[in-house]
């Protein structure tokens, strides 16, 4: 009986072949560049949240600040329109004693309808400036009492 072996050399069935590919890589070359890559991937992925957070931070100290910005501008608002108020009064009364014009007790009148409406204005612009700074803090929603139900 012969072996597969002793008919190699006889040549005695060349119908049959058979070969072994072996492949063995040796450097690793195409794993360290894809790992490399993968690397600095994670990396830039990491410099953009730190950079998102930074714009996050530095808008929500920007509209902070025009929070405050707008708070003291009721404030003097208020105050001029008081001041207004008060210099309307005592020149009513010195009309009333005559010592004073209609003209002067109008031209005060002016005035007062002017801080009026510039305190009014001022509370406008506080509260868009609290909303604007709600928003870009993420408390908007929860700050207006608006609920959100997810199905």
């Amino acid at each position: 009986m012969l072996t597969s072996l002793d008919t190699i050399g006889d040549n005695i069935s060349p119908r049959y072949g058979g070969g072994i590919v072996l492949t063995l890589p040796l450097s690793r070359k195409s794993e360290r560049a894809a790992h490399k890559r993968q690397k600095i991937a994670v990396e830039a992925a990491l410099l953009e949240l730190k950079q998102a957070e930074e714009d996050i931070i530095r808008t929500i100290d920007t509209e902070a600040k025009k929070v405050r910005s707008a708070f003291a501008a009721i404030e003097s608002s208020r105050e001029a329109r008081v001041f207004a108020e008060a210099a309307l009064d005592a020149e009513q009364k010195k009309l009333e004693n005559g010592k004073s014009t209609n003209f002067q007790v109008l031209e005060l009148q002016d005035r007062l309808t002017q801080a009026r409406a510039a305190e009014i204005s001022a509370m406008t612009d506080y509260n868009k400036a609290l909303q604007d700074f709600y928003y870009s803090e993420g408390t908007i929603l929860q700050k207006n009492k608006v609920a959100v139900e997810l199905k």
